[in-house]
């Protein structure tokens, strides 16, 4: 029973397991700095209720923010090799917030990285799943030449940059060039960009089938201290990190943290890397507690900085 039950909730966002309240917000941003005046910043510590009976411990914080605010500037970073980002980006005189950004390696970034219209990581196009070859497409945020921001399916093909419509998952390769451009695809030339995935929400409605994406069950599932990204319908930015791995705050799954996007206003969003690398810095001060000793070396970041 427990087996059926599990992998029930686990393929569908079930009546026994939604979550049936939302976290309540507190605006902390006059207690770090009251003389911003260019971000917004939250904390919550909240019993998520579900509607099987269960109570679960939240605490998370996010940031929301308007990317055309001409007094701040907007970055993506990027190190070859993992590195600590909040000693070698954070300027404690100008950076206002930085977040960890995609998915990594030892040997570098496995998410796309565009900064100043530089690319400098892709996102993976091809995954072997059970001995089987992939063509795959994962999310990535970005600004276009209008600075506006967007969430969408990517695929990199010859260092350019195409937005789907829907995600890209076949077991056919042989012609990608094909594949990719039959699916709707539309080129795009964005001035930075952050990949990660899966996809939470996407034209308002929470996406609960990450199966074309390609990622294992593990990082769908499981709680675990989580960072996402997302878009208001006013076209505000939110950023979010939770707490996880912690004796008394477990984390939350992917479709717990699509609910909590959705509830702040998110009319898309996807997920960053999470885990050990989930952190949240903000006018020099870490907010979110991590199950480590000190704040792990990654390979890209988002930051926010005053002019």
């Amino acid at each position: 029973m427990k087996i059926v039950f599990g992998l029930y909730c686990n393929l569908f966002t079930t009546f026994l397991c939604a979550q049936i309240n939302t976290p309540s917000w507190l605006e902390i941003t006059e207690t770090l700095d009251d003389s911003n005046r260019y971000i917004q910043l939250y904390s919550s510590t909240s019993d998520l209720k579900f509607q099987d009976g269960r109570t679960e411990k939240f605490r998370g914080y996010y940031a929301s923010f308007d990317i055309n605010d001409k007094n701040i500037r907007f970055e993506i970073n990027h190190t070859k090799l993992p590195e600590n980002h909040v000693e070698k980006f954070m300027d404690d005189k100008k950076t206002i917030l930085i977040v960890n950004g995609g998915f990594f390696g030892i040997a570098g970034s496995l998410s796309l990285v565009i900064n100043k219209n530089e690319l400098l990581s892709k996102n993976p196009s091809i995954l072997i799943r059970n001995g089987t070859k992939h063509c795959v497409s994962r999310p990535a945020f970005y600004l276009n030449k209008e600075n506006a921001p967007k969430i969408s399916w990517i695929y990199t093909l010859d260092d350019k940059t195409y937005s789907l419509q829907d995600p890209l998952s076949s077991q056919n390769c042989s012609n990608i060039e094909k594949l990719v451009l039959s699916e709707n695809a539309m080129k795009v030339d964005p001035t930075f960009a952050i990949g990660g995935g899966p996809m939470l929400i996407n034209k308002g409605k929470l996406i609960s089938n990450y199966e074309k994406e390609l990622f294992m069950d593990d990082i769908i599932h499981s709680k675990a201290p989580r960072t996402a990204i997302g878009i208001t319908s006013d076209q505000k930015i939110i950023i979010l990190v939770s707490e996880g791995r912690l004796p008394e705050f477990k984390g939350v799954s992917l479709i717990t943290l699509s609910k909590i996007l959705k509830d702040i206003g998110c009319v898309t969003a996807m997920n960053l890397d999470g885990g050990g690398s989930s952190f949240m810095y903000a006018f020099g001060k870490q907010l979110n507690r991590i199950p480590s000793v000190k704040v792990r070396d990654i390979t890209s970041s988002i930051s926010i900085s005053t002019k």
